[in-house]
């Protein structure tokens, strides 16, 4: 084990340079598929992530009079101390005839927006837990102010500080609002409002139904104090339950008591029916989360391809020295070792290079629509996929190294790859010639006068009896020529 050590010490002075660029080539390349498995998992699992940081209610909208066939009257006293309700909120909806933006653009049917405003606290908590994409939450004193969801805004290309004007509907006019009828030009009530905000709320998300119109405008509760008499409206509850939708059968069941067993889905909507659900958005998010897996298996596949030439690449060249070693002293198995701590170095430079990386590369993702539903946009650390991630790249690259370094050892001494060249007149003394051989002569013999300042050498080949003699050959040599050939 000591000559390991010391050979690896050795080589490691040699070749750090090399060995250091092997890894951190690797460890970019690795980081570059790890964000992008990272970022797959990032982007499917923004919209629920979205839903557990909002926490929308579970029962979006319940009516509280006219119910049924008796016209029953929920008390949201009653309905917050039932066990399965956490908390309640009221929730006062505007109609809207149509509107237009400060840039003249009109807004009408079928792109109609809707309008509503929570008048208890728990709504404003649920407002506050929303993403905000820009700008700040509406302030609850001020009646000229509001939030507008996302498919508004890219709608109608609102903007934080920009002003719509909506026309609401008086109550005297909600049989033509409800009709659908075109209203008369001094119908309703115009009223400007300021766009404070932008958010993504789990219901801002496709795809949406046609009755979900072109967008929210979320108002406050001052907008409700000063012109709610006055404007068509209606009020419903809004309810929070303690463990979810798994304890909505028991609060089904007691709501329908309370009254006095109307069915409930014919006065109340379930969050998890309407398009709020997330199953339709999540198999809209799940096709871009296929084609970042599919990116990132191309991208392990290149991994391995590049970085197994290259680490058989580099044992080949670190075998030239191999039977010297062997000569030395050192077995097959301390040569291997040899090429195993390089190769486990190697990884774990590059384990330690790839898991930065991958970080640096996390505010890319998610992609698409989760990068709207993401709500914590920016630098993110995932250490299930960031540590599984390099576990793998380490266990890949020893895989890949370890290979062709045990195929190097156990190859026995290394032999020259090509013969050793010899320089073409020198080999033609080894040639036969059509009549005879050539054997060299002394060039001080033949040119004592010439043996330190003439280069040139007379070659004359002799032929057979029956052969003319062909005429003498001039060899241009060195100045230091101490041979010539002569035909015998």
């Amino acid at each position: 084990m000591a000559a390991v050590w010391v050979r690896a010490r050795a080589e490691l002075r040699m070749r750090w340079r090399s060995w250091l660029g092997l890894a951190l080539a690797v460890g970019v390349a690795a980081g570059v598929v790890l964000a992008l498995a990272a970022g797959a998992r990032r982007t499917d699992s923004a919209y629920p992530r979205l839903l557990v940081a909002e926490r929308p209610g579970d029962v979006n909208s319940m009516a509280l009079k006219d119910i049924g066939e008796q016209r029953v009257t929920l008390n949201p006293a009653e309905v917050a101390r039932l066990p399965q309700v956490a908390d309640v909120a009221r929730r006062q909806d505007f109609a809207v005839f149509d509107g237009r933006t400060a840039a003249g653009r009109e807004i009408r049917n079928p792109d109609y927006v809707q309008a509503a405003t929570y008048l208890d606290p728990a709504g404003w908590s649920w407002l506050a837990r929303t993403k905000l994409l820009s700008g700040r939450l509406a302030n609850p004193t001020r009646a000229d102010e509001a939030v507008i969801d996302v498919p508004m805004a890219e709608r109608f290309s609102l903007h934080v500080g920009d002003t719509v004007h909506l026309r609401f509907v008086r109550p005297e006019e909600a049989a033509v609002w409800m009709s659908g009828q075109t209203p008369a030009p001094s119908a309703g009530r115009t009223l400007p409002l300021r766009v404070v905000g932008v958010a993504a709320t789990s219901q801002s998300f496709p795809p949406r139904p046609q009755s979900a119109g072109a967008g929210y405008a979320l108002l406050t509760p001052a907008f409700a104090q000063r012109h709610g008499k006055s404007l068509s409206g209606r009020v419903s509850l809004e309810v929070w339950l303690r463990n979810g939708t798994a304890e909505m059968e028991g609060f089904t069941q007691a709501v329908e008591r309370l009254a006095r067993g109307t069915p409930f889905d014919t006065f109340a909507a379930r969050a998890d029916a309407g398009f709020s659900g997330g199953e339709q958005t999540q198999r809209a998010i799940g096709l871009l989360v296929i084609a970042l897996w599919v990116m990132a298996g191309l991208g392990a596949t290149a991994f391995v391809l590049v970085v197994g030439q290259s680490l058989h690449r580099s044992a080949s060249l670190e075998a030239a020295e191999q039977s010297t070693l062997q000569a030395l002293g050192m077995t097959r198995m301390q040569l291997w070792g040899v090429a195993v701590t390089r190769v486990g170095l190697v990884a774990a430079i590059g384990a330690a290079v790839a898991i930065p990386v991958a970080v640096a590369l996390s505010p890319l993702f998610p992609l698409g629509l989760a990068r709207v539903a993401e709500p914590d946009p920016g630098v993110a650390v995932d250490p299930a996929a960031l540590g599984l991630g390099a576990t793998l790249l380490i266990l890949t690259v020893f895989v890949l190294g370890a290979w062709p370094a045990w195929r190097v050892a156990t190859a026995g001494p290394s032999t020259p790859s090509t013969p050793e060249r010899r320089s073409t007149l020198a080999g033609a003394g080894d040639r036969p010639w059509p009549h005879g051989r050539a054997r060299p002569i002394d060039c001080r013999r033949r040119h004592p006068r010439r043996q330190r300042t003439d280069s040139r050498v007379d070659l004359r080949l002799r032929t057979g009896p029956s052969a003319p003699d062909p005429p003498p050959v001039r060899l241009e040599l060195g100045r230091r020529c101490r041979r010539a050939w002569e035909r015998t």
